[in-house]
């Protein structure tokens, strides 16, 4: 697990997010975004076993599983099934905070653009705050601190 393997996967992984508009998808039809996405994932999972116990590589693998499971979720029809065993194996290894925290975001702007968010309820009981879902014109913040 070299530096040329690791940079090889980062490399897939940005082809993969590249690939996943649809103008790229129309210049380059070839291109099969899900193999991409696949080699990507499989090369951090590769580096994992070569130096186990790095934690950097676990919010790597988080990250590749969630472009997958997003890049699922905006596909035209949306595929959802194949979302949720991404999302299912992305959160085994959201272990820091700063991952939660940006899965979440980005997980609740999708959730958000689809327009199918479920209205929040106000909590019967006086000491709990209903949660409120994020604001999209507010995404350029970056959360900081415990949540």
């Amino acid at each position: 697990a070299g530096g040329n393997h690791r940079s090889l996967g980062a490399v897939m992984n940005n082809v993969a997010l590249s690939a996943a508009d649809a103008s790229v998808q129309e210049a380059y039809p070839s291109l099969q975004v899900g193999e991409i996405y696949g080699a990507a994932i499989s090369a951090v999972k590769e580096q994992m076993a070569a130096e186990q116990g790095n934690p950097a590589l676990v919010d790597t693998l988080a990250f590749r599983l969630l472009n997958c499971t997003l890049w699922h979720l905006k596909a035209k029809p949306p595929r959802p099934a194949e979302a949720k065993a991404g999302l299912d194996e992305m959160l085994q290894y959201c272990t820091s905070p700063r991952t939660m925290a940006t899965v979440a975001q980005r997980v609740s702007a999708e959730v958000l653009a689809s327009g199918r968010i479920p209205a929040v309820q106000p909590v019967a009981h006086r000491h709990r705050v209903p949660v409120q879902p994020p604001d999209p014109a507010h995404a350029d913040l970056e959360i900081v601190g415990a949540v």
